[in-house]
């Protein structure tokens, strides 16, 4: 049985990291939901690029922060709102490896 995977990506001044967070995200994702808790940093520019190369990627934007927890919330509510069976948060300071997202996913697949 197939699953669809969204991965939600709470992102608060990751402008360093975001695009190789963005980059290790496995391709069985389905939706890659970056939340931008209002980053003072250029978070939001190099998410608006690399999603117009990738329509995976849907960007929510915060105007003012909110801190990690209702990132995630949000970010889980819009996926199962859009239909995804599984929702997986990944940090935006690329600190998930791929090998844990499959160890996570795979009992559930």
């Amino acid at each position: 049985m197939n699953k669809s995977i969204a991965v939600i990506v709470p992102a608060y001044n990751e402008e360093v990291l975001i695009e190789k967070t963005i980059n290790s995200i496995p391709d069985i994702v389905e939706k890659i939901i970056i939340v931008n808790d209002c980053s003072t940093d250029n978070t939001r520019e190099i998410v608006e690029v690399l999603k117009k190369d990738n329509e995976k990627i849907q960007l929510i934007n915060f105007e003012k922060n909110s801190g990690v927890g209702k990132a995630i919330v949000e970010g889980y509510e819009l996926a199962f709102e859009q239909g995804h069976d599984i929702g997986v948060v990944m940090p935006g300071d690329a600190q998930a490896l791929p090998e844990d997202f499959n160890n996570l996913i795979k009992p559930l697949m």
